[in-house]
Order: structure tokens, then sequence, then C-alpha cells
């Protein structure tokens, strides 16, 4: 029993002696998968009349959603903003489809990578143009799929979310 008690002191004594800040051999399993760079990181606050419609640890998807003049021809820009250690990917095959409306006229329905406003951007912008028909709110789907990558590996996106086209 002597012999517990002075290993346990000396044990005590030893870890008391380390100085703060001396690095100790971490024996914690490294995870599985990388982890993304900063995935608590929040993408910055949206300006007015922004609204995120998709968030993700790797991404997030943004649409400006300003009113416009029935009848007059307008664009609705949707943002794409890779997270922190990421970029986005020119390889993948970005495709935006946008569900039809009554009182809305679209240019078009299925938007492509070609229709980004400039690839070298670190965030894209894709805009959908419309004419709306009549005075109001007009709320519409869409879907986009895009994929984002960081050094090891890239990470392909969906994001399904409602579009409001607003006309006063």
């Amino acid at each position: 029993m002597k012999t517990v008690w002075i290993l346990c002191i000396s044990l005590l004594a030893a870890a008391c002696s380390k100085e703060p800040g001396a690095e100790q051999p971490s024996s914690a399993i490294p995870p599985a998968a990388p982890a993304p760079a900063n995935p608590g990181e929040k993408p910055a606050p949206a300006p007015p009349g922004n609204r995120v419609v998709h968030s993700s640890p790797y991404s997030a998807v943004r649409v400006n959603e300003s009113p416009a003049q029935p009848g007059a021809p307008a664009q609705l820009p949707v943002r794409i903003i890779p997270a922190a250690g990421y970029k986005m990917n020119a390889d993948y095959p970005l495709r935006l489809e946008v569900a039809g409306h009554d009182a809305v006229n679209f240019a078009n329905l299925k938007l492509t990578a070609s229709d980004i406003r400039d690839k070298s951007a670190a965030e894209w912008e894709i805009p959908i143009t419309y004419t709306p028909k009549t005075p109001g709110e007009h709320k519409t789907r869409a879907k986009l799929k895009y994929s984002v990558c960081n050094p090891e590996s890239c990470i392909p996106e969906t994001a399904e979310f409602d579009v409001i086209l607003a006309a006063r």
C-alpha cells in the first residue's frame, strides 16, 4: 500500500512540475474523415434584400429577391458562396432549374455553368432572367446542383429552395 501512495505522489508531482503551455502528446483517435475547413464558420451576413436559401458546412446559396416592375425584364441573382478553405468546382456540371409560373415569363428555365457571370470569381452568381406579367408575389421552386472543393476532396451539393418574384 505504501508503494501505491509513493507512486501516486510521484505522478502528481511530475504532472504539477510541467511548465504551462508545454505540449503534451495526444492520445486522441484522429477523425475517420477530414473535417471541412472551419465547419462552424458562418457565411458573412447577407446584405439587405438577400436571403440564404441553402447552407452547409461547405457552402451557402443566397438569392436577392428585389421587386421588379410588371412587364419589365428583371434578374434574380443566385449566388453560391464556398466556405473558407473551399472553392467552386469548374469541372462539375452545374445546373439550375426553375419551375415555371403562370404570372411570370422566364428567359430560360434551365441554366448551366455557361450562364455564370464570372467563373474566375471566388463566389459564383447565376442570374435568373424573368418578366413578371402582373403585380404581386409569385412563388416558384428552384433546384441548384454544384460542387465545391478543398485540396483533399470535392463535395457535390444540391439546394432546393423557394424563389419569390415580387412585382410592384
